[in-house]
């Protein structure tokens, strides 16, 4: 193979003008059709899962067993760039050699073993950034039914031996789609405004830019696994208000408001608009260009860690609620139930916010972040 720097030229790849001086060129590679190219491995992990399903949930035979692994160890032919591929569930060496030929690094396909010690996949495309503290995930292709979710806004993917967090702004793909299909050319001629040349035109090129500016330039900042206690609570207990108050607390705290203001473009603004449903972000990062550099200063440093603290006070006195538990309704407070079933915590939930007690709790949190959050964007609702 020809490593020759400018002289290198890959088969098929096509020839652009480089931006970092004259003279001097590179080669892109035409883009895969990775929904073709990934149909197969698809239809076989679905085929897969509809067998593994039915044993878990109906139970089965000896023979059942045996068809699931022999279709774990059934040969799927797929195309790559360099030819074909005969890969195995069974050999995830194959795979990787697979997902590196059509997607480089950007492909993963993540395995997690069930109670029931079979296995289930999540295949997705990742953007590797190395200095911020999360990567990010920017399209889902297949998760298995079953597969282990926590909090949607965070996966673990082994990554060099290590399970580390990803950020998943994939679930606002499809919405970010609609949102340049609405917009039209007026969308796409903002958006390219603050595109390199060579970035690319495709409608995914696209989608991924907007999806990879909002998570590295605010969701980074505004979202952390540290949190995940307080989104559950917020999930599963009926506190938009308070969700929305951490998310913008955690921007203030940890993003660079000066560098923001001056990164915000047009179809972020409406992606927190449109796709992304949290207006106490959207409202603050509209009204973020009239603050100056002073009001930024001290909205970071102190007030916001002022908010902090008062929200945190109040997320405390929901969590130390009393309420009655088993058939002697002993009073157990609610932090306890919370933490010890937090893999099942939609169950636990259901029976517990509806009780008198746990009702008022929220509705005291939810005032006090609605406080909060007009405290730094006044007229939010």
């Amino acid at each position: 193979m020809n490593h020759s720097g400018a002289n290198a030229n890959p088969p098929g790849g096509q020839k652009y003008p480089n931006s970092y001086g004259a003279g001097h060129t590179y080669y892109k590679v035409p883009p895969v059709d990775l929904e073709k190219t990934l149909r197969p491995l698809i239809l076989h992990l679905e085929r897969y899962d509809a067998l593994r399903l039915e044993l878990e949930q109906e139970g089965g035979r000896v023979a059942d067993l045996k068809r699931i692994t022999e279709l774990l160890s059934t040969s799927i032919r797929l195309e790559g760039r360099r030819g074909p591929f005969e890969v195995e569930l069974t050999k995830p060496a194959g795979i990787r050699s697979f997902l590196y030929d059509v997607g480089y690094n950007d492909l993963h396909l993540q395995v997690r073993r069930r109670s029931s010690s079979l296995p289930v996949y999540y295949l997705c495309r990742v953007r590797r950034d190395y200095w911020s503290d999360y990567s990010l995930v920017l399209e889902d292709f297949y998760r298995s039914e079953g597969y282990p979710v926590q909090d949607a806004r965070f996966v673990k993917l082994m990554v060099h031996g290590k399970e580390t967090y990803h950020l998943s702004v994939a679930p606002f793909r499809p919405g970010t789609r609609a949102l340049f299909e609405q917009g039209g050319r007026t969308m796409a001629e903002r958006f390219y405004d603050i595109w390199y040349e060579d970035v690319g035109t495709t409608e995914r090129e696209r989608v991924d830019r907007l999806l990879y500016d909002v998570g590295r330039h605010v969701l980074l900042a505004a979202w952390h696994e540290d949190q995940q206690i307080g989104v559950l609570a917020a999930a599963h207990f009926g506190l938009p208000r308070f969700r929305q108050a951490i998310e913008l607390l955690y921007l203030c705290l940890s993003g660079d408001l000066c560098e923001l203001r001056g990164l915000l473009t047009e179809p972020m603004h409406a992606f927190f608009g449109e796709v992304y449903d949290q207006p106490a972000l959207y409202g603050f990062l509209r009204g973020l260009s009239a603050l100056d550099g002073q009001t930024l200063n001290e909205l970071a440093e102190e007030r916001a860690r002022q908010l902090y603290r008062q929200l945190m006070q109040a997320f405390k006195r929901f969590l130390d609620v009393d309420v009655p538990v088993g058939q002697r309704e002993r009073r157990t407070p609610l932090y306890k139930l919370l933490f010890s079933n937090l893999t099942r915590l939609e169950l636990v939930a259901m029976d517990l916010r509806t009780h008198p007690a746990v009702g008022e709790a929220a509705a005291a949190l939810e005032a006090s972040a609605q406080r909060i959050i007009e405290a730094i964007v006044p007229g939010t609702s």
